[in-house]
């Protein structure tokens, strides 16, 4: 049998659909160890350009294993740059609204850019949030677009070596993960799976020299009420502005409670104090400004989108209302997808916000949900949005949170 990493040294030199296909199937058939992963990971990372010299401020980042609705990968990178830390946010499109298309919605916002670029603005500001492409981890690339080619996304170890190597890439030394567990989870679907994937995340961060923490959450049900992209900055410009309700509020407050718990393994003792909101106001004003755009502009598209939600979806009986979020992101993703074109990868044609969480006793009349949504679709949305939020006599399950470390 051919050694494993003899198949990612072939991968990484000559990436045809053949030896994709052979890395796949021995990933599948034969677990690989941790350091064979790790081997993966760093020939990943160094197929293309890696940031070098960012000084000696402590860098860190907490992205995400994927799922809809929660706001980590946007928050996060607020209340780090705000404890002190350099963040070099290199990310990738998220479905069906992940933080750097979030972000690419504000007009002007730029999120691609050299890695000469990416070290001249951290150096200025100490946060960019910037996209993975061609100049950065341009295998992992190659590879996650053959696993969707082939449908085969939902491969944990290959998820694991994809978050680490975008990290070892970006030069982030402390490594936060918002494990999100749900069928569509990329770490599995239920919370045992999910912690043994974790531990394993932070096994390789460890080989490679990285301090790491990961958080396990349930993804089945919504964090927060607003589902989009637009609807996601709109959530965003709530939180700033002291205008969240407490439903958005608390998922703001669970962002900063990761945030926190990471910053503690780099903590030399004494109290951390939770930075202000007019300080997350800053931040991120600061890197608007710097990727291109303004907050003025930020605003103005948030109010747009909040304008446009002018379709509700009321309920039809009394009951515990479910919220199918998956069924939710499927037709996001669709409408999203055939709106979508080479000049524009990331539209925003419609989303919802939720006026009511999973597991809320509702009367017949209230309203469960308002729309958004541009004509051609604005029908079906309404159709299979009423078909994702089905009323109940009996409320959901009891939900769960754990944090998961190496050790």
């Amino acid at each position: 049998m051919i050694p494993f990493r003899d198949i990612v040294d072939t991968f990484a030199e000559s990436p045809t659909d053949d030896v994709m296909c052979t890395l796949i199937e021995r990933v599948q058939q034969n677990n690989p160890t941790d350091e064979d992963l790790a081997h993966l990971t760093v020939r990943l990372a160094e197929s293309g350009e890696t940031l070098t010299g960012l000084g000696t401020t402590p860098t860190a980042d907490i992205p995400s294993t994927g799922g809809p609705s929660s706001l980590s990968t946007i928050l996060c990178p607020l209340y780090l740059r705000a404890l002190g830390f350099v963040v070099p946010k290199l990310g990738v499109p998220g479905r069906p609204a992940g933080g750097i298309d979030v972000l690419a919605q504000v007009p002007e916002y730029k999120i691609d850019f050299t890695a000469a670029e990416v070290k001249k603005l951290l150096l200025k500001s100490g946060y960019v949030h910037f996209i993975a492409s061609h100049t950065f981890t341009p295998l992992d690339a190659t590879l996650f677009s053959f696993r969707k080619r082939s449908k085969r996304v939902s491969i944990p170890e290959l998820a694991i070596a994809s978050l680490i190597a975008k990290k070892k890439a970006a030069s982030v030394s402390l490594i936060g993960l918002d494990v999100r567990v749900a069928p569509h989870g990329n770490f599995g679907s239920s919370f045992s799976t999910a912690a043994s994937y974790a531990k394993r995340f932070c096994r390789i961060a460890s080989l490679l020299g990285y301090q790491s923490l990961c958080f396990l959450s349930d993804a089945r049900i919504p964090y927060q009420p607003f589902i989009g992209r637009g609807e996601s900055l709109l959530a965003v410009f709530q939180i700033i502005t002291e205008q969240a309700d407490p439903w958005l509020r608390s998922h703001d407050d669970v962002c900063y409670g990761m945030v926190n718990r990471l910053a503690l393994l780099n903590h030399k003792g004494g109290r951390i104090e939770r930075p202000s909101t007019n300080t997350i106001y800053s931040v991120f004003k600061d890197n608007l400004e710097i990727q291109g755009s303004s907050f003025e502009q930020f605003e103005e598209y948030a109010r747009n989108i909040e304008r446009e939600h002018n379709r509700n979806l009321t309920a039809e009986r009394n009951g515990f209302l479910h919220v199918d979020l998956e069924s939710l992101r499927t037709l996001i993703v669709r409408v999203q997808g055939l709106t979508a074109s080479s000049e524009a990868p990331f539209t925003d044609p419609c989303g919802v916000i939720l006026k009511a969480n999973s597991g809320t006793y509702v009367h017949k009349g209230d309203i469960l949900a308002a729309i958004r949504c541009v004509d051609a679709f604005a029908d079906e949305m309404l159709t299979r949005v009423a078909a994702a939020l089905p009323i109940m006599n009996e409320p959901i399950p009891d939900l769960h949170f754990r944090e998961v470390h190496h050790g």
